[in-house]
């Protein structure tokens, strides 16, 4: 069952051993106090008598009490420590990773997936974190980039939804203090499959296609591997580079010749010239 601990001046029980309304207080209640450590007991001497102008005397900190604001780059790190933020970083930091591979060069995205990579990692080192759901979130996010890489929707693409979603919504161990608001994770999840489907999909067209308009003229025309295939890699048709995909029987490599058979979306459909 639960146990409900009503507001009060006094203490309780079990519970709360003292009620003072300042910190500098608190610290002189505890005067006297000894406490267990690795190295043995300690007895705490915290506490002086102070003399008011009247004569009356109390029981003061021997210590002046300040708060100390933390800096600003604590303050920044701090945004990561609730469970949803520490979500959306993770995801946001891994979104940002992947783009980069379809930018050209290293720019601010890659400072962007840094940087959200860090807070994520901040408060992943703060939270009570289930690191199996949290493997789970990663593999969600690689398995819905493999789905955009081979150009078709898939149970890869499903899969890693679903594991994003029970990822984010079990992140932490902590419930109900730690636990992350659901709807939070709903809208990250929602933001990440319209940043691939959208974005992604903008930059890798405009990396790999070429600069005529329409692609039904490729079919038939020859061109030479750039890369490997796995079962995707990169084809060079009529001076333009094109993301393509073969049969792993057709045995194409980087520098082989090849023609093209199809066209699907942004993906050239590839093999062997035809004699």
């Amino acid at each position: 069952g639960e146990t409900v601990v009503e507001v009060t001046d006094v203490p309780v029980a079990g519970l709360i051993d003292t009620v003072v309304p300042t910190i500098g207080q608190y610290i002189a209640s505890l005067e006297g106090m000894t406490f267990v450590t690795a190295a043995g007991p300690v007895t705490l001497d915290v506490a002086e008598t102070a003399t008011a102008p009247d004569g009356t005397e109390t029981v003061v900190a021997s210590s002046e009490v300040r708060f100390i604001q933390p800096g600003l780059f604590t303050r920044f790190l701090r945004l990561a420590v609730r469970p949803e933020a520490t979500f959306f970083f993770l995801v946001a930091g891994l979104t940002a990773a992947g783009f980069e591979l379809y930018a050209a060069g290293v720019g601010i995205t890659a400072a962007v997936a840094s940087t959200c990579l860090l807070l994520a990692g901040f408060g992943a080192a703060s939270l009570p974190m289930n690191w199996i759901a949290a493997a789970g979130a990663v593999l969600g996010v690689v398995l819905v980039m493999m789905d955009f890489q081979n150009a078709s929707p898939s149970w890869r693409g499903a899969l890693g939804t679903l594991a994003l979603l029970v990822g984010g919504l079990n992140l932490t161990t902590g419930a109900p203090q730690f636990a992350p608001r659901w709807w939070t994770v709903v809208l990250t999840v929602v933001g990440y499959l319209a940043f691939v489907v959208v974005a992604l999909t903008t930059v890798a067209r405009s990396r790999f296609s070429t600069r005529t308009i329409g692609r039904a003229h490729l079919i038939g025309r020859r061109g030479v591997a750039s890369t490997g295939f796995d079962p995707t890699g990169i084809v060079e048709v009529d001076g333009a580079r094109w993301r393509a995909r073969t049969h792993r029987s057709a045995g194409v490599g980087p520098g082989d010749p090849i023609e093209v058979l199809a066209v699907s979306g942004i993906m050239l459909e590839v093999g062997p010239p035809q004699s």
